[in-house]
This record gives structure tokens, sequence and C-alpha cells, in this order.
């Protein structure tokens, strides 16, 4: 059975967005710098003490205490926490209903007093551990509300966001509740349509979106998306890869191998070391 989703709405343009946690954690102390990487989440850096030095593309940003850097999903950045006395939130999570297009880099804010707001809201949800990955359990609605707010800070000054095209969403849901087991013509028969409709819907969608080029067959997109899922367990969870692939959907662990060696390049205990490593960060 997939794993239960709390959203906590917000309201922009009109549109329902919503937010799930996938990771947090709270760091006291110096880190390891990470090498250069990209991931298919949002990602939050938020600097309580010290300094952050990041790197996406040829910008560099600087976060003090207080400053904090939206990024969305696959911006490559490579991240230096060596600054002394360092203190600061990392969180990965994912949004529905924003189109891939909201914002093309990060984006940093300084810090106000919205961020020391959301600072003590954060600093109730943990113990006073100095170095730990954060559970998620009651308080996922806490934390995805204050995502949801820090997400709406950052990309106020760029306008008001785009709703996702409902064809995209529907897609995404339908890959969340069972991952492997959507394909094109699974889809189709889902949404009452031919597999030539949905194809015409896909591309018309795509554009509507702005989605970058090159443009994804409906096949790449949805094999992108049960990707995801998969990063997902083998990023942020210690579960045995045979469970992973049950709870993607997978038929056994052998095509749930070679469906993730034909999509990385790799086996999945080779793509889930990567966590231990600076590619996760």
């Amino acid at each position: 059975m997939a794993e239960e989703r709390i959203y906590l709405p917000i309201w922009i343009n009109m549109e329902l967005l919503e937010c799930c946690l996938w990771h947090w954690e709270h760091e006291v102390g110096t880190v390891p710098a990470t090498a250069e990487h990209l991931h298919p989440y949002f990602q939050i850096e938020l600097c309580i003490h010290g300094l952050i030095r990041m790197k996406s593309g040829r910008e560099e940003l600087a976060l003090h205490a207080g400053d904090w850097v939206l990024l969305p999903p696959e911006t490559p950045h490579r991240i230096d926490y060596s600054g002394e006395n360092l203190e600061y939130y990392s969180f990965k999570f994912g949004v529905e209903h924003l189109t891939a297009a909201i914002a093309s880099r990060p984006v940093r804010v300084r810090c106000d007093d919205l961020t020391r707001w959301c600072i003590d809201a954060l600093r109730r949800q943990h113990g006073t551990e100095a170095r730990s990955y954060l559970e998620i359990n009651a308080n996922r609605p806490i934390l995805e509300a204050v995502l949801l707010v820090m997400l709406h800070h950052a990309l106020k000054p760029f306008g008001a966001a785009e709703a996702r095209p409902r064809l995209l969403t529907a897609l995404g849901d339908m890959v969340f509740g069972e991952a492997a087991r959507i394909n094109v013509q699974a889809a189709a028969e889902k949404l009452n349509m031919t597999v030539s409709q949905l194809k015409y819907r896909f591309a018309s969608a795509l554009e509507e979106a702005h989605y970058p080029e090159p443009r994804p067959t409906l096949k790449q997109y949805l094999d992108r998306e049960i990707m995801n899922q998969v990063d997902r367990y083998l990023y942020y969870s210690d579960l045995p890869l045979g469970e992973i692939a049950r709870q993607t959907r997978f038929n056994n662990i052998y095509t749930f191998s070679r469906f993730v060696r034909r999509m990385t390049g790799i086996s999945p205990s080779e793509r889930r070391a990567a966590r231990d490593g600076c590619e996760t960060r």
C-alpha cells in the first residue's frame, strides 16, 4: 500500500497547492561539502548560524544567518557547509499544481520577519539533537504548512504561479498511487481515452505548461515519474530492495532492477549508495 500523504493547502492564483515532505534534517557543526548534483525534488537550505556557500552553474550564493535558498527540481548545485559554528535545516519535498517553469534557478531569500517566524515554528518540531535526520510523523501538517509559506514567499516576486495542466496532475497522481502498474495503455483506460487521444492531449498539456525542450514522449514521462517514486524510497528509506519493488508495484525484484538500470545505467544498490555520499544532499 502506498504511503499515505497528508496535505495542507494554501491558495495561489486560485489553484490549490499540495506539499509532500519527503526528508528533513537539522545539522550543527562542520558538514562535508557536496559535489555538483541534481534531483527531481524541491529543496530548501535554511542557514541558522554560520555561512553556507552554494554554486549553481555560474551563479554563486552566500547564505548567512537567517538566509535561505529555494532550489527548483532538476537544478544542478554544489554546497559548501564549511562555515564555522554552522547550524542549518535542509528539506526535500514535492509540490503539486505548479509548472516546472516557475523558477529556472536558485531563489535566495534574505532574513526577514517571516523567516524568523518559520525558524521558530521549525524549532518546536524536534528535540535538541546536535545532528539528526529528523522524523516525519504527527508534525507533518505543520512542517508542510511552513514549507508552503516559504515557497510562496520565495516565488512572490516572480508573480503568481501558473496552474499545472490537469492532465499532468492526473498522471502524477496515478503514478504516485500505482507506480509501475501505470503504463500508457493503463493511463488511457483510467482516463477513459484511447491511446491516441491521450498522446495528443499529453502533447498539448506539455505545450500549455511550457515544458522545457526536448519534451518527453508519454512513455518517457511516465517512466520518469515512476523513477522519481523509486528514488524517493532508495534515498529516503531503509526498506530492503524487495520491499521497495513491492511498494512501487513491480512484479518482482528482477523487473524492478532492470527498470532502474534502464533508467539510470546503474543498479538499485549502487543508486542507493549515493544517498550516503554528497549526491543526495
